[in-house]
């Protein structure tokens, strides 16, 4: 049309971070491209990124570029793994690009917000189509993480809620919720 031309992207077989294969699948009402290697780097940064920063537990400091290096260590391959740090603490201190204060600025973000919402913990968890709103709501209605487990365990239909669909529900019902459980058990004191 009128010499306007057109790009189309190359998508690629492979994922650029850990050379897993790639697949499209459909979230919604959009397709996305997929890492199908639940071990991929890029995940597992984006994850701890996630379950760290404002949209969930909010420990200050903790960067993608830190959690990168954390992992390329070997000191952290799941989430639950950013809790048990200070073991390398006298080691993290001796790197190039840390120090004794960003190190234990680090690991006493980790420690503060280890005292946190359910709000905070359900936001976290980085379940699709569960922001902070949803989040905050499922809060208010549950007042124990056992309470929020058991409905979503139980039999219940999160779509009866008004503002919850069938993909929410859906969500809901088929995360796996294993680590987030650990980490709830052994390392969290969640307000009541």
């Amino acid at each position: 049309k009128s010499g306007v031309e057109y790009e189309y992207l190359h998508i690629p077989e492979t994922c650029p971070i850990c050379g897993g294969p790639t697949e499209i699948i459909q979230e919604v009402d959009s397709k996305v491209l997929y890492c199908g290697n639940p071990q991929c780097e890029g995940k597992l940064i984006n994850k701890i990124e996630h379950f760290f920063g404002k949209k969930g537990l909010d420990a200050k400091g903790i960067s993608k570029a830190t959690i990168e290096k954390l992992i390329n260590l070997g000191w952290v391959s799941r989430v639950r793994d950013m809790f048990d740090l200070w073991k390398y603490k006298n080691e993290w201190t001796t790197l190039q690009g840390f120090g004794e204060k960003s190190v234990s600025n680090i690991l006493g973000a980790i420690e503060t917000c280890k005292n946190c919402s359910l709000e905070s913990v359900i936001s976290a968890a980085g379940i699709p189509l569960i922001g902070r709103t949803i989040a905050k709501d499922l809060a208010g209605r549950y007042a124990t993480y056992g309470a929020f487990k058991e409905k979503v365990l139980g039999d219940f239909d999160f779509s009866s809620i008004g503002g919850y669909g069938y993909e929410m529900n859906k969500a809901l019902k088929t995360f796996n919720y294993e680590e987030l459980d650990y980490i709830v058990e052994n390392f969290l004191t969640i307000e009541e």
